[in-house]
C-alpha cells in the first residue's frame, strides 16, 4: 500500500517544505489532483450534545467546515456555524445565513489548526520523538495549536491524535478509522483544565464519514468571504452602582444582553436563556464538567457568537461558555463579560465620577493628568495581577476583580497564622467551586494596592488549600477597594492604570469613609485616625465643616481635602442633636 499523507488528496496544494525526521504518513505525500479541484466531506457526529452533521470542504489553502445540529435527523440551518479560511489566510465566522465575520485570536488558532489536522502541510515545521508505544509526531501551524499525534511505527497512520479545543481543554481522538487518506471514524474525549475540580463523569463524542466526494464548485455556505469592521472610539455607558460594573452587549443581530463586566473571569459566559435571545451558535463539542472558582456550580458548553458589539466597538467573532441557570446567580445581569472581550479593548472604571468606559487602543486618551500609578501585570493570558501586600500576611499579588463587589478575598497559606479560622465568621459563598463550601469573614488589619495603603479592610478568607483561587499569589481585590480609584486595565499589554479619588486622600487623611443615605452626608466608615480619636464611630450625619455648610459628598471631601494646619472642626449630627467635633488634621 502506498504511504499516504494523514489526510486529505489535496494537501500536495501546500508548500513543500521537507519535514523535520517526519514519519512517512506526513513526510511522502500522494500525487495530488490538481489544486481547483475541492474535496468534501460529509461525517455525522454523535455526542452528549446531540446529533450534529459536520461538513469540512478543503480546496488548495482555502478551508472551510460547517457544524450543523440535527433535530429528528433534520438539519437545523439556521443554526449552524460555518468557520473557515480563505486563499489568503484570513479566518472567519458565520452563524445561520448572516454575513461572515472575522474571527478573533482563539477561533483563528482553532481555524488554522484544524485546516492542518485536514488538509495540509504537516511535513512542514514538524518534529518525531519515540515513546513505548509507539512513535509521536507533533506540529504545530502557523497561528495555530500544536497537534500530537500517535503511531505504532513510523510507517503507520496514526492511531489517535490530540489537541486543545476551544474551552482550553485537551481533546484527544482515538480509536482511528481510515478511508485511504481519510479518517473514517473515532471517539473524541476532552480533558478538563481544572483537573483538581473535574466531576468524576467521562462523555465521549464519535464521529463517523459518510460521504466523500470531488467537487469543482463550493457549495453557497463556503463561498463568502469576511466583513471587517475596524474597531474605533469609545464606548462610555453610566455607572449608577460603583460595586456592580456592568454593560450591554450585542452578540451577532440579536438584542444586547446586560453582562457584569469581571476582570476576573478568563472567558466571557452567558446564560442558556440569554444565549438563545443573542443568537449565538452551539459549538457541539462536550459540556464542560468542571467548576472554576469564578463561577457557580454548574454544567457549561461552548458557543459562538459571529459578532460581539459594545455600542459602536464592534469585535470580531469569539467563542463563549454557556451555561444553565446562571442569571439566577447573578441577579439581573445575563452573564459575565470577561479578559477574551475585554483584552480588545482598554476598560476604565471609572467610579469616581460614575462612569464606565470602553476604548479601542488607538483611541484612548487619559483625561487630565498621568496616571498616578501604572502597575506591571504579570499574571499571564487569562489572569490581570497586581502586586500588593496584607498586614501580618507579606508581600504577593492580588488578581483584579471588577466582578467582585467585596473589598479582598485572601487565601494565601499565611492566612492560618496571621488570622486563625477560630476569629472568623463563616458566610455563604456566592460562587464555590465545591457545594457546602464557605468563605470567612474576616478583618484585615491593613491591604496594600500597589503603593496605596489602605487601613483596616474587612475581608473575605479562604483557609483551604483546594479552595484556592488559582494556587498564587495573596487572592483578589474587587471593587469594595477599586472603586476608590479610576481603574484602566490594558489587558493586553498587561498594565493597570490608577488615579487617585478624594474618597482615597480623605480615606488615608483622616480614617474616613464619607457618603451619602437618604440624601444626608454621612460618615459611613470611621476607622483607626484623626476622627475616631475624637469619638466618632460612623453613622454621624456631617453638617458643616469649618463652619460651612455640607451640600453633598463630594463638596464634604474637597472642604477636608483643604484644610490647612493642625485641626479640623465639624459639626455632626448624633440621634439626640448636633455637637461639635475637633479633630487633628494630619
Amino acid at each position: 500500500m502506498r504511504a499516504l499523507s494523514l489526510l486529505l488528496l489535496v494537501a500536495a496544494c501546500g508548500p513543500r517544505t521537507r519535514g523535520v525526521a517526519a514519519p512517512r504518513f506526513a513526510a511522502r505525500r500522494a500525487e495530488a489532483p490538481a489544486c481547483a479541484t475541492g474535496l468534501r466531506l460529509d461525517y455525522r457526529v454523535e455526542g452528549p450534545a446531540g446529533p450534529w452533521r459536520w461538513e469540512v470542504l478543503r480546496r488548495g489553502a482555502r478551508y472551510v467546515e460547517r457544524r450543523t445540529p440535527l433535530v429528528q435527523g433534520r438539519s437545523q440551518d439556521a443554526r449552524a456555524l460555518v468557520l473557515g479560511r480563505t486563499e489568503e489566510g484570513a479566518a472567519f465566522v458565520r452563524v445561520g445565513a448572516g454575513p461572515a465575520r472575522p474571527a478573533g485570536d482563539l477561533l483563528r488558532a482553532q481555524i488554522a489548526t484544524r485546516a492542518s489536522l485536514f488538509g495540509g502541510a504537516l511535513a512542514c515545521d514538524a518534529g518525531a520523538g519515540w515513546r513505548r508505544r509507539g512513535a509521536e509526531y507533533f506540529y504545530r501551524p502557523p497561528e495555530g495549536q500544536t497537534l500530537a499525534f500517535l503511531l505504532a511505527h513510523p510507517g503507520a497512520l496514526p492511531e489517535a491524535w490530540d489537541h486543545t479545543d476551544l474551552a482550553g481543554r485537551l481533546q484527544v481522538c482515538e480509536s482511528l478509522e481510515w478511508r485511504g487518506p481519510v479518517p473514517a471514524g473515532g471517539t473524541c474525549r476532552s480533558t478538563h483544565s481544572f483537573d483538581r475540580r473535574v466531576r468524576p463523569r467521562a462523555l465521549e463524542t464519535r464521529f463517523a464519514l459518510e460521504v466523500v466526494q470531488r467537487t469543482r464548485q463550493d457549495p453557497p455556505w463556503a463561498r463568502r468571504g469576511p466583513v471587517a469592521e475596524p474597531l474605533e472610539g469609545t464606548h462610555a455607558v453610566p455607572l449608577p452602582d460603583p460595586l456592580r460594573p456592568s454593560v450591554r452587549v450585542a452578540f451577532g443581530d440579536g438584542p444586547p444582553l446586560e453582562l457584569l463586566v469581571d476582570t476576573g473571569a478568563p472567558f466571557t459566559v452567558l446564560d442558556a436563556r440569554a444565549a438563545r435571545r443573542a443568537g449565538v451558535a452551539r459549538y457541539g463539542d462536550v459540556p464542560l464538567y468542571a467548576d472554576p472558582p469564578w463561577l457557580p456550580a454548574g454544567e457549561r458548553e461552548v458557543a459562538v457568537a459571529d459578532r460581539v458589539a459594545l455600542g459602536a466597538l464592534t469585535l470580531p467573532a469569539m467563542a463563549l461558555w454557556v451555561q444553565d441557570g446562571l442569571g439566577a446567580a447573578l441577579g439581573e445581569a445575563d452573564g459575565l463579560l470577561g479578559l477574551d472581550v475585554l483584552r480588545h479593548l482598554l476598560l476604565d472604571v471609572d467610579a469616581p465620577a460614575g462612569e464606565l468606559r470602553f476604548h479601542a487602543p488607538d483611541a484612548f486618551e487619559p483625561r487630565g493628568a498621568r496616571p498616578d500609578a501604572t502597575l506591571r501585570d504579570f499574571g499571564g493570558r487569562h489572569r490581570v495581577r497586581v502586586p500588593g501586600a496584607v498586614a501580618g500576611v507579606g508581600e504577593g499579588s492580588f488578581i483584579v476583580d471588577t466582578g467582585a463587589t467585596l473589598a479582598a478575598a485572601v487565601d494565601a497559606p499565611g492566612m492560618r497564622t496571621a488570622y486563625p479560622r477560630r476569629d472568623a465568621t463563616p458566610v455563604p459563598r456566592a460562587f464555590s467551586e465545591r457545594p457546602g463550601a464557605v468563605d470567612h469573614a474576616v478583618r484585615l488589619r491593613g491591604l496594600r494596592l500597589g503603593p496605596y495603603p489602605f487601613p483596616a479592610t474587612e475581608a473575605w478568607a479562604r483557609y483551604e488549600v483546594r479552595d484556592r483561587f488559582d494556587g498564587r499569589g495573596l487572592g483578589l481585590v474587587g471593587m469594595g477597594t477599586l472603586r476608590f480609584f479610576r481603574v484602566v486595565v490594558d489587558a493586553r499589554a498587561g498594565e493597570v492604570h490608577l488615579w487617585e479619588s478624594d474618597a482615597y486622600r480623605v480615606l488615608r487623611r483622616y480614617g474616613v469613609e464619607i457618603g451619602e443615605e437618604e440624601g444626608r452626608v454621612v460618615l459611613r466608615r470611621v476607622e483607626r485616625g484623626p476622627l475616631s480619636a475624637a469619638r466618632l464611630r460612623g453613622g454621624e450625619v456631617l453638617r458643616a465643616i469649618e463652619g460651612l455648610p455640607v451640600r453633598d459628598a463630594a463638596q464634604a471631601r474637597r472642604l477636608l481635602l483643604g484644610v490647612r494646619g493642625g485641626r479640623v472642626h465639624l459639626r455632626v449630627g448624633l440621634p439626640w442633636g448636633e455637637a461639635e467635633v475637633v479633630a487633628a488634621s494630619r
